[in-house]
């Protein structure tokens, strides 16, 4: 199996630098739990393990294909930390090497990158902007990420987004938040579509346990050749703490696409509550999205449960199943998705992991061929096992 490539040897020589940018550190970062130090860190880290995939074209359910490949991950996380600054950068790639389908071996399946900037230039104001750069061979992943899980065919897709935040408290009992997010996808031979979301919320303790306000979300679609929706939320919002252990909170309201009142309202609810050694948390919402090489907009509606236990010292096990209902103008779509992950950390810088997916989709719309009309069954699932090698270091450059 042949990876050459320009991009493949750039790759790997920006991780290989930082993997071995510890030879130019002389001591390792010590336990921060009380307060950061104030100094540049790096953290390198390199997973290497197995997957099967049982349905790697994401192919209705009688037409899968499977394979097991090598999947290695380098990854680099740095960063400077201090009590009114902190900046973050990260960068991972995954190669992956296949068994059958060696056509689909590549040194760059999928990338990402982020650079993370926080500042509290007062204690009452604080500030935050984020960039991000996601590339993958399995837009699938995207969707996960903007509330739909629709299944999309494997071919190469891309996404930019930047997010500025503030939060200023006039006082100890009132918030106030402003937040940006601008994104761009774009997909070969597909749709490119540019997301403008601005959320703003003011939260007032009312009581020792109640919170109130509150909020705006104005969305703005952009589709290349198919035009634009904005759509306007105006919503309510209420948490409280029940008991020490747990809090519930919940923010709904109306929403107005094109002009018109939707159907269904904006709306996120959760319920989070604490054991010992873990939480478990129940989310529901109701938006409006985007779904990755599709040209309009689609209502999404997710129904989570999360849960993360660590039953002995140093194994850690995390379960979370989630239900997606999609109703866009040319379909409409069920997903259903379990990701299920355990890690055992066997020494200070090695862990022993694996995860599993289970995929189900059930809808008019087929990956492969888009919107039909009848109904389709996606299937999938996928396995992960391996060992992760990470060694933070705090940088002190030898002069």
């Amino acid at each position: 199996m042949r990876i050459g490539g320009e991009q493949a040897i750039v790759a790997w020589t920006f991780v290989l630098l930082g993997v071995f940018s510890s030879t130019v550190v002389k001591s390792q970062m010590p336990p921060t739990k009380d307060k950061p130090p104030e100094d540049f860190y790096v953290v390198p880290s390199l997973a290497v393990g197995e997957v099967y995939d049982d349905n790697l074209f994401f192919s209705p359910s009688s037409r899968r294909q499977g394979d097991w490949f090598t999947r290695v991950s380098p990854n680099i996380l740095t960063g400077y930390q201090s009590t009114p600054l902190t900046l973050m950068g990260r960068y991972t790639f995954d190669s992956e090497f296949y068994n059958k389908h060696q056509e689909l071996t590549t040194a760059q399946m999928r990338q990402q990158g982020s650079i993370e900037l926080k500042s509290r230039p007062s204690p009452s104001l604080s500030l935050s902007a984020k960039g991000d750069y996601f590339q993958t061979r399995t837009p699938f992943e995207l969707n996960a990420l903007t509330g739909t899980g629709v299944a999309v065919r494997r071919i190469r897709a891309e996404s930019y987004s930047a997010n500025p935040t503030l939060e200023y408290r006039p006082d100890s009992l009132t918030k106030a938040k402003g937040d940006y997010l601008y994104s761009k996808y774009l997909i070969q031979g597909g749709t490119s579509i540019d997301s403008h979301i601005t959320s703003l919320d003011l939260d007032r303790r009312i009581t020792a346990h109640d919170t109130v306000g509150p909020g705006y979300i104005g969305r703005h679609f952009t589709f290349g050749g198919f035009g634009s929706t904005t759509s306007h939320a105006f919503t309510l919002g209420w948490s409280r703490d029940l008991t020490a252990q747990t809090k519930v909170s919940l923010r709904a309201g109306p929403r107005f696409t094109a002009g018109a009142l939707d159907s269904k309202p904006e709306a996120l609810a959760k319920i989070q509550h604490k054991v010992e050694g873990g939480e478990l948390s129940f989310t529901y919402s109701s938006s409006l999205a985007t779904i990755v090489g599709q040209g309009g907009p689609a209502t999404a509606e997710s129904y989570g449960i999360s849960g993360s236990f660590e039953p002995l010292q140093h194994f850690r096990l995390s379960v979370a199943p989630t239900l997606f209902k999609v109703t866009s103008q040319t379909f409409t779509s069920s997903v259903y998705l379990v990701n299920f992950e355990g890690s055992y950390q066997m020494t200070k810088e090695l862990a022993l992991r694996m995860s599993y997916l289970f995929y189900l989709q059930k809808g008019s719309f087929n990956p492969l061929t888009g919107s039909t009309a009848t109904n389709v069954e996606i299937l999938r699932d996928l396995v992960w096992f391996g060992l992760v090698f990470t060694y933070p270091t705090r940088l002190e450059y030898l002069e």
